[in-house]
């Protein structure tokens, strides 16, 4: 996950746009940073649960450089009708986490097109998210146990099968490439498996809310610590190596319900 800022090279790239995790919006070819910033700022919103709300102002210069980045009238005849099923069933906003992954798609694939490099990757989370909340809800006789109520399972139960759908046409579209062009290969990888694991409501959450206070607070001086984005509840900064051995031992002094911290 890129959360460190691009490399120095980056226009030795055929491409190169991070994924949602990126320090900022940099991207090459300069106009990917269009869909980098809507990307962020969407997603900077949503970092646990989704948010309801939109960019707008970065919507409208997304939509104005469509045709550059490559992002088809499908997708965004998909957006409009994923928007009015929210209005319905407000729950379904949760597969707007798919949505970054099929927006960016598109941008991948129309940079794949253009320039044909050796090698390119694409990275996408949003059938793991699917799974790692929904489980319960696709395949509620996996629980011995299942503390969640029917109208959850109901409405969360085609999550998964969905988040696969798009994985699917995805890997058809890939697919095609390489039979048009039989110098290309398509790899896939995953970076784990999943299985039941709690089918119970969260009742509550710690969150960091005050980075600078608990640096501080922990000896770490400002300047001499950056925060990177994160999936929370988690918290990511980079320090200082000097101070680094010092900070690894104070976050051992500090616990949670007299509990210390992982």
């Amino acid at each position: 996950l890129h959360s460190a800022p691009p490399p120095a090279d980056m226009e030795s790239y055929a491409f190169y746009l991070p994924d949602a995790f990126a320090a900022d919006e940099r991207a090459h070819p300069p106009v990917l940073s269009t869909f980098q910033a809507f990307n962020l700022a969407m997603t900077r919103r949503s970092a646990r649960n989704v948010d309801s709300s939109v960019s707008w102002s970065r919507a409208v210069r997304l939509f104005a450089s469509s045709r550059a980045l490559g992002i088809r009238a499908s997708t965004y005849l998909a957006l409009a009708t994923q928007l009015a099923a929210e209005r319905r069933r407000p729950g379904r906003r949760t597969r707007r986490r798919t949505f970054q992954a099929v927006l960016a798609f598109d941008v991948f694939m129309a940079q794949l097109e253009r320039s044909r490099p050796d090698f390119a990757t694409f990275f996408s989370n949003h059938v793991a998210s699917a799974m790692h909340r929904y489980w319960a809800a696709t395949y509620p006789t996996d629980y011995d146990e299942l503390d969640l109520d029917d109208d959850w399972t109901t409405a969360h139960a085609e999550e998964i099968p969905w988040a696969m759908d798009q994985a699917d046409t995805m890997l058809a579209r890939l697919v095609a490439f390489a039979d048009a062009h039989p110098e290309h290969q398509v790899w896939t990888a995953s970076s784990m498996g999943q299985r039941a694991t709690m089918a119970q409501a969260l009742e509550t959450a710690v969150y960091l809310v005050e980075p600078a206070t608990f640096m501080r607070r922990l000896g770490m001086p400002d300047g001499c610590w950056e925060a990177r984005p994160a999936m929370l509840p988690q918290t990511n900064v980079v320090v200082d190596g000097a101070l680094a051995s010092r900070f690894e031992r104070e976050l051992t002094k500090v616990h949670l319900v007299d509990k210390p911290l992982r």
